[in-house]
């Protein structure tokens, strides 16, 4: 693993360099961003393309996203009055970000300022930062009264479901911060426009992220892979 991303910030810094040398000899290069839309989450990406070489584009993707477990399910409450939604079993919030070298083929050859079909690959670290899930928990203090506390969402809780009043909301549980690393992967098709230098870009395809340690966001389920389809749109500067 440390080997694997070893090797993908060298090449990462080795199109670097390669952009400022374009910088300088007048080849800047074009910067999109925009809104990122997964089946396990949202948020924001963009990319930096450093390098073209006839129909090939290399560059530099990056995004921040959360990330939810496939099999997470809101539930409720029964037996209290108004009570609050939450997913049983979850344990953990995750925040993505993904750092990946990227390359782009064009597929199709137009004129300018027309719309061009890409197909694309990138790959690259992906670090998770979790914080744990917090819950309103049903309780009887020393007078056998019973009361409502803030408890940690782990195995105890899990396993009493029925005093679990809901969600304790998603600003908790930041100071307890962990970190994980990854792999990211993906494959997609990519639609570029322009307009008076205007980039816009509309990207749809699969992505893959392994962790080799369990992230623990969903009880009694693997945290460790996890597929997606996405789709994004970009716009910004193009070279």
């Amino acid at each position: 693993m440390q080997r694997a991303v070893s090797l993908i910030i060298a090449i990462v810094f080795a199109l670097n360099v390669q952009s400022q040398n374009n910088w300088l000899s007048g080849e800047k290069p074009s910067f999109s961003a925009g809104p990122y839309l997964k089946t396990n989450g949202f948020g924001l990406s963009s990319e930096f393309s450093i390098l073209q070489e006839q129909r090939n584009q290399f560059g530099v993707h990056l995004s921040l996203s959360n990330l939810k477990h496939s099999k997470e399910v809101k539930v409720q409450n029964g037996i209290i009055p108004n009570p609050i939604p939450y997913v049983y079993g979850k344990a953990k919030r995750a925040l993505q970000f993904n750092t990946a070298w990227a390359w782009l083929r064009e597929t199709s050859v137009n004129s300018n300022h027309s719309p061009r079909l890409f197909t694309g690959f990138e790959v690259g670290p992906s670090i998770a930062i979790l914080r744990p899930v917090q819950v309103y928990f049903l309780e009887l203090d020393q007078q056998e009264n019973p009361r409502q506390v803030l408890r940690k969402y782990d195995q105890n809780v899990h396993a009493q479901q029925e005093y679990i009043l809901g969600d304790g909301g998603w600003t908790k549980g930041f100071s307890d911060l962990e970190i994980n690393i990854g792999i990211h992967s993906a494959i997609y098709l990519q639609l570029d426009g322009e307009r008076d230098f205007r980039y816009r870009g509309l990207r749809a395809g699969l992505s893959i992220d392994y962790y080799p340690k369990d992230l623990g966001i969903l009880y009694n389920n693997d945290n460790r892979l996890f597929g997606s389809l996405f789709l994004s749109y970009q716009f910004g500067s193009y070279n």
